[in-house]
């Protein structure tokens, strides 16, 4: 479903579809959460980005509950402009060590592999709930773009805020470290939020910029239905 990072936070940046272990839209940066076990999540999102040229995409993502620890989750996606044509699939598992429970803080891991290429990520996420209304969730991984290749490290941090059952407002920055190439290393950060129209149905909508001298801009907005 991804969004623009590479790897597992991944795509917010690069308009790449979002890994299985997506967060919750608009998020990049992921939860400790599972689906629950027996249930499907479907996820559907637009995304257009302005940097060095435009561009924008669908993406599109499921996941399905395995157990009360671990869920499974497929991910593609459709580059409308410049080029039109399908993104590459990608599979993910995320196993949930420790759940997050009042104060206590919630532990995941998160694999994602492109089949057929070399190219995976593997993600630590935490989840800590502050007070009732407020949570906050921090990523890093590895993602390895290629088996020659050095490799990208991944960090990210957000926060979900409850305004009111049914909406919540969020926020994250997101970091990119090349480990061949300083030069390739980027940032940004999102400001969006998602509101439950119906108990299966949320909509959401997200938008923000790199971190740079000469920044570009991005938007995205979609849907997740839950069966």
């Amino acid at each position: 479903m991804k969004k623009f990072m590479q790897g597992v936070v991944v795509a917010l940046l690069l308009l790449h579809p979002a890994g299985p272990g997506w967060a919750a839209r608009p998020l990049t940066v992921d939860d400790a959460g599972t689906v629950e076990a027996g249930t499907f999540e479907l996820e559907v999102g637009y995304e257009y980005e302005d940097f060095v040229e435009s561009c924008q995409g669908i993406s599109l993502g499921i996941k399905h509950g395995i157990t009360e620890k671990m869920d499974f989750g497929v991910g593609t996606g459709w580059q409308l402009d410049p080029e039109n044509g399908p993104e590459a699939l990608e599979l993910g598992v995320k196993w949930s060590i420790l759940s997050a429970k009042e104060r206590n803080p919630g532990v995941s891991f998160i694999f994602d592999f492109a089949p057929g290429e070399t190219e995976y990520s593997l993600n630590g996420v935490l989840s800590q709930p502050v007070g009732g209304k407020l949570t906050l969730h921090f990523n890093a991984g590895y993602n390895v773009p290629d088996a020659l290749a050095d490799g990208v490290a991944l960090w990210g941090g957000a926060f979900e805020f409850t305004i009111r059952e049914d909406i919540h407002l969020m926020g994250e920055i997101l970091g990119e470290e090349d480990l061949s190439d300083e030069d390739a290393d980027r940032r940004s950060w999102l400001l969006g939020g998602n509101a439950a129209v119906t108990e299966f149905l949320t909509l959401d909508v997200g938008g923000g910029t790199e971190i740079s001298s000469d920044p570009g801009w991005f938007v995205s907005g979609g849907a997740t239905v839950g069966f």
